[in-house]
């Protein structure tokens, strides 16, 4: 089974906002191999670009940010482990650069900038049930360095902050998977339950001319979640195949150890400090030449009324054996 794995990490990383889709259906209803193999695999490589902006305003008072993230991804896909059970492994890179207003009454604006670097690994095993159903496992680990400035008057006077921290997010997925073909059309949809954890060292805030220090303490934020996302295709011909895709997003549960500070992101991207539910929309089309396959995509996520994003992905997978 091909199955386009590229953003269920983004699920979390962008937002959430993993399709999970399967594609190459002609290969997913094909019947299993008698005898398995290790020889036929995928290889493949994608790039993301996603901009975001939050913003919650009343009367006098706002809380405001945006900015944007840079993925990178490498791995291997559809490893056969018998006739039913295959898998991944893939590494990410993320470069995540923002910046926010904090305005509350009675206390001075806050303006922040925010730099994230983030690497992180993620595997998958797939178990195929029936011949259009299919069970999926997956988990990952990435690590953050977060690096903070930020801006303020208190007392007619200009105090300019710093600071560098420490964090590890993991997340670990269950998910059901349809897929179908039906003349030209294809169908792809999933249901995952998904959860997700940031852990954040303590850190010491620096101000400029000025010796004192303000401490940190560290903070745990959990967070489970429900999706529910469908892709619809059409097969033009064998090398080419537009989509249309839309997905929910539920959160179940959200807690944090303590406040987070407002205006500071934890994790990789502002998704994790959300306690909103969202939906996404979007579509694109893949091609196929020889033994690859691209893929272009462009979707849209909102979480609540004052988050939106915009994300456009380019992939690239080669199938071996």
């Amino acid at each position: 089974m091909n199955k386009n794995k590229w953003l269920c990490y983004a699920c979390l990383l962008f937002p959430l906002m993993a399709t999970a889709s399967t594609e190459q259906s002609k290969e997913i209803d094909s019947p299993v191999d008698n005898v398995p193999s290790v020889s036929r695999y995928d290889l493949g490589a994608a790039y993301s670009y996603q901009d975001f902006k939050f913003d919650s305003s009343k009367l006098l008072t706002f809380n405001r940010f945006n900015g944007h993230s840079n993925l990178y991804g490498v791995g291997g896909n559809n490893f056969q482990f018998n006739q039913r059970i295959s898998g991944g492994f893939f590494i990410y890179k993320l470069d995540t650069e923002l910046s926010s207003q904090l305005q509350l009454l009675s206390l001075p604006l806050v303006s922040s900038t925010q730099s994230i670097r983030n690497n992180s690994i993620y595997a998958h095993v797939l178990t195929r049930l029936m011949q259009h159903f299919f069970f999926d496992l997956a988990g990952g680990y990435g690590q953050n360095s977060l690096s903070y400035n930020t801006s303020t008057r208190f007392e007619f006077q200009q105090k300019n902050g710093y600071a560098n921290a420490i964090s590890k997010n993991w997340f670990a997925s269950v998910s059901a998977l349809f897929t179908h073909t039906w003349k030209e059309f294809v169908f792809n949809a999933n249901l995952r339950a998904l959860r997700t954890e940031v852990d954040q060292d303590p850190y010491a805030i620096h101000f400029a001319f000025d010796p004192a220090t303000q401490s940190v303490p560290s903070l745990t934020n959990k967070v489970s979640y429900l999706q529910e996302n469908a892709e619809l295709g059409y097969k033009i011909n064998d090398s080419v195949q537009p989509f249309v895709e839309g997905g929910l997003l539920q959160v179940l549960d959200f807690s944090n150890s303590r406040p987070a500070l407002t205006g500071v992101i934890l994790g990789p991207v502002p998704e994790f400090n959300l306690d909103m539910n969202g939906y996404k929309v979007g579509g694109g089309i893949a091609f196929n030449y020889k033994q690859y396959v691209f893929r272009l995509e462009q979707q849209y996520f909102q979480r609540g009324s004052v988050y939106h994003s915009n994300q456009s992905t380019l992939s690239v997978k080669m199938n071996i054996g």
